[in-house]
């Protein structure tokens, strides 16, 4: 009965892997165990991490320890064994007096050689022979399932083969008309050069000849071209700098004057053209709620945040950011496109506190800003906390004109005309930077000087009533 015991806890303490006691046991962590050798073996021959015996798959391979409980146990059983097995009286067959090397399942009893070819109670021969019958069906079973397995690898390998000399076709081909496309573009590059030598050539003969009837008239334009552009440039200069500044002034004090308002508006269109400048929002400044997009032109907010990386110049409360550009000395203009019923657009200095949800923070609310805000299709001015409301028709089109120099700020509502908003008058001490500000559900697009804008400036000069 011993020996009986023993044998049992050989199947309980036994790796499914090497049929054999475990040695080195390691536990997995769906509850089964395995020798460390062998389970390293089996693992280092596969791609896949998993438990041998009930399939569980692991991600990342797990770090084998030994169970020492285990380790220890089956180390204890192994001693009562070599006990055992010093015992010769135990070890043999009472009746046959032959060694217990074989376990009837029936009886639950250890017997031996003799007793299964005689036939241990008419029942452990029987048992023994319908194991073996078992044993040579799965054996059927495995040799036709390893004939199938290799049918259908055999299969696929040769339509991987097809498909690989279909793929090595079709590249040898792509390949022979890169190469024909390449001799013909060297053709004509060849001809081209040809005809462009001989032209260039023809050229320099007529220029080295002072007396060729060309070179006068060619020295007569270039003379009076050079004389115009340089006056052409002398008046643009003069005109920026005393007739913008004008028509500003003119344009805000005639707000509502109808066709004139019309008029006049059309010349600030063309006037502010060439004072447009093109802005990149700052990623190192938005907020984690902020997803910018297009090129760094579009802002979003968001209601998960986004994992920007730390940095200094972040706002980590108000929902805002800056633009990348400093701007101070020159005139600048600029569009944003609004879509949404909460937005911030303003400028600030660098110094604008980041951290916290102080009004040292917030566009406007500090003496650092000053921005308009859409609320609810209206305006609002802010500066240094102070509240103006701007009681104009709402237009999701904004225009923003800096004159640094001037201490001018000024906000416009852009369509077929412009409409002042809202203008500030001060002396700027710093480089300024755009910034804007977002609800949830809003945002703001940042436009860019495209032909449709300047066809549209110059629509509205031909047709200032449009």
């Amino acid at each position: 009965m011993a020996e009986a015991q023993l044998l049992r806890c050989h199947d309980e303490y036994s790796c499914t892997v090497c049929l054999d006691t475990l040695n080195d046991p390691v536990s997995l962590s769906c509850g089964h165990s395995f020798c460390l050798k062998c389970l390293n073996n089996l693992w280092d021959q596969s791609q896949v991490c998993s438990c041998p015996e009930c399939g569980e798959t692991f991600t990342t391979r797990p770090e084998l320890h030994i169970n020492t409980v285990l380790n220890k146990t089956i180390r204890n059983l192994k001693q009562n064994a070599m006990a055992v097995k010093t015992c010769l009286t135990c070890m043999l067959c009472a009746e046959h007096q032959k060694h217990l090397e074989l376990f009837c399942k029936t009886d639950e009893t250890c017997i031996c050689i003799i007793c299964v070819m005689t036939g241990h109670k008419g029942q452990s021969r029987l048992y023994f022979l319908r194991r073996l019958a078992s044993f040579n069906i799965c054996n059927k079973m495995l040799q036709m399932f390893y004939q199938t397995v290799v049918a259908s690898a055999l299969f696929y390998a040769v339509v991987f083969w097809g498909g690989s000399i279909k793929r090595k076709d079709a590249s040898r081909l792509d390949k022979l008309v890169r190469k024909a496309s390449s001799m013909v573009g060297m053709e004509l590059d060849s001809l081209t050069s040809v005809a462009e030598r001989r032209a260039l050539s023809r050229l320099l003969s007529i220029m080295e000849n002072p007396l060729h009837p060309l070179n006068s008239i060619i020295s007569r334009q270039r003379s009076s071209f050079s004389d115009r552009l340089l006056s052409l440039s002398c008046s643009t200069d003069r005109l920026r700098r005393s007739f913008l500044p004008q028509t500003m002034r003119l344009f805000n004090s005639t707000r509502g004057g109808g066709g004139v308002n019309s008029q006049i508006s059309s010349l600030v269109f063309f006037s502010l053209l060439s004072d447009f400048c093109s802005l990149t929002l700052d990623i190192n400044t938005a907020h984690r709620e902020l997803r910018l997009s297009e090129g760094s032109m579009k802002v979003t907010r968001e209601r998960t945040e986004i994992k920007y990386p730390d940095h200094p110049d972040r706002f980590d409360y108000c929902p805002q950011g800056l633009c990348m550009e400093a701007l101070s000395g020159a005139r600048c203009y600029w569009e944003v496109e609004c879509s949404g019923d909460n937005m911030l657009i303003g400028v600030a200095y660098k110094g604008l506190s980041r951290k916290g949800e102080g009004r040292e923070c917030s566009l406007g609310f500090n003496d650092k800003s000053w921005c308009l805000q859409c609320f609810n299709s209206q305006y609002f001015v802010y500066h240094d906390s102070q509240q103006t409301a701007v009681s104009i028709s709402y237009c999701p089109k904004l225009g923003v004109y800096l004159d640094w120099s001037a201490g001018s700020l000024s906000f416009y509502s852009v369509s077929h005309t412009m409409t002042l908003l809202h203008r500030f008058n001060t002396s700027f001490t710093e480089p300024l930077y755009p910034g804007i500000g977002l609800d949830y559900n809003c945002s703001v697009t940042i436009c860019h000087l495209t032909p449709a804008l300047a066809s549209r400036w110059l629509l509205c000069v031909h047709h200032p009533g449009a």
